[in-house]
């Protein structure tokens, strides 16, 4: 256990820290633009330490910037500080720390280096970027994608969550975020139009088209965030062709951003067997609250991890279980079991049963829980935010027994709860 621990620390390996860089250039003011690096470090590759309770990762983020087509150049380090509540939790969720910075530049062709520092190993990431030249003219900016939105419930803004890696899990109703700004409109109160195009990042085949999207202009530069929804793509890598036009002007301009949809569904493992004593002896030396959930996948396998798995036979089935923890981790998983038990159950319904311990189980701790039960004409609610995942889930007492339904959530892992009447019209307007 504790070789596993150091090893997952990074304390015995020496292998570079792997990260994510992508960037996006927008004009800024006269000649100059506005560059933002979004950097995303995976968990397990930062050195944690314990303090005040929490799991404490230090690292350092440099930036080297140098022209190769004028004489401008920039260097810089950032601190920066990761927290978890816990080594499983970081594991488990799989998660990237997600931050970005900006630098102000003219136009120009650049060289860049980013790397990486935590006090165990380092990485770095070298490319060329070319930052354009914002003129009169209808131009577009780089086309950010996020992986979600979030809301301020104080100014109403929507900021985006970065997707550094620009890749995306393959679900059967995919959400993909975008942000984009416009420059060199007409400034008058006729519409423009923008329409997107998803193809083949291969053979440019085109998979979708969106019909044209109308937008009232305000002046001659506006900023826009879509939601995309795309169903049932197959993993692969594409290619976001993005189309605006100035209906004053007559005038079109594109932007194109490159990402990659992947099936992060493990293969099924049917080369996989086991022998009878090490079929026996695997359960044996598991403790009695692992045995116990032993079996109970269904709160965390895909829809088709557990066809396959009921397809098996039961030798079969034994080896899926031991390969299947393998790629999860048991103890967190008995942790989360246990826990909604003491936080959810009703007198009717075991915890796991009910919604909010379905979705403590399958996504672990919420970062942040705001809770409504005294507000008059209200029925109780309790708001759950995942900030690194962009996800947020509605749960509602419709009964008053203490029974909080999930109403609505913009997890695309979810189906569509039914009860979406249920959220009063501050809350369509905050989160939908």
């Amino acid at each position: 256990m504790l070789s596993s621990l150091l090893l997952w620390l990074g304390i015995i390996t020496a292998s570079p820290l792997q990260f994510y860089v992508d960037w996006s250039t927008f004009h800024h003011a006269g000649d100059s633009s506005r560059v933002e690096f979004y950097y995303g470090v995976p968990y397990d590759q930062l050195y944690f330490q314990p303090l005040d309770e929490e799991l404490v990762a230090l690292f350092n983020v440099t930036l080297a910037m140098k022209g190769l087509t004028n004489q401008f150049s920039e260097t810089g380090t950032i601190r920066k500080r990761a927290r978890v509540r816990s080594f499983q939790e970081a594991v488990t969720g799989q998660r990237l720390f997600v931050d970005q910075f900006s630098v102000i530049a003219p136009p120009g062709t650049y060289q860049i280096q980013v790397n990486v520092t935590d006090t165990m190993k380092s990485g770095t990431v070298v490319d060329t970027i070319t930052v354009p030249a914002f003129n009169q003219n209808l131009t577009l900016s780089s086309i950010q994608l996020a992986s979600g939105l979030i809301k301020d419930t104080i100014t109403g803004k929507i900021a985006i969550i970065p997707n550094p890696p620009c890749r995306f899990p393959f679900t059967d109703r995919l959400k993909v975020y975008l942000y984009f700004e416009a420059y060199g409109l007409v400034p008058d109160q006729n519409n423009y139009e923008t329409r997107y195009i998803l193809l083949t990042a291969t053979t440019g085949d085109t998979i979708l088209s969106s019909p044209p999207i109308a937008r009232q202009k305000t002046s001659a530069t506006t900023a826009l965030t879509l939601e995309l929804t795309l169903d049932s793509i197959k993993p692969g890598d594409y290619k976001l062709a993005l189309q605006l036009t100035d209906k004053s002007s007559n005038k079109t301009t594109t932007a194109e951003k490159r990402f990659t949809i992947r099936d992060e569904t493990p293969a099924a493992p049917t080369h996989y067997t086991l022998t009878q004593s090490l079929q026996e002896s695997l359960l044996k030396d598991l403790p009695e609250s692992a045995r116990h959930y032993y079996n109970e996948i269904q709160y965390l396998a895909t829809p088709r991890e557990l066809a396959y798995y009921h397809s098996l036979s039961d030798s079969g089935k034994t080896a899926y279980l031991a390969w299947f923890w393998s790629r999860h981790n048991l103890t967190e998983f008995v942790r989360r079991m246990e826990t909604v038990e003491k936080r959810f159950k009703t007198a009717r319904t075991p915890g796991v049963k009910t919604d909010r311990g379905r979705i403590y189980v399958k996504y672990g701790e919420p970062d942040a829980v705001e809770r409504k039960t005294m507000e008059m004409e209200i029925k109780p609610r309790e708001y759950w935010f995942y900030y690194q995942q962009g996800l947020t889930f509605i749960f509602v007492d419709l009964r008053g027994d203490g029974n909080y339904r999930l109403v609505w959530t913009n997890s695309p892992d979810e189906p569509s709860t039914g009860l979406e009447n249920q959220l009063t019209p501050e809350e369509i307007n905050q989160f939908r």
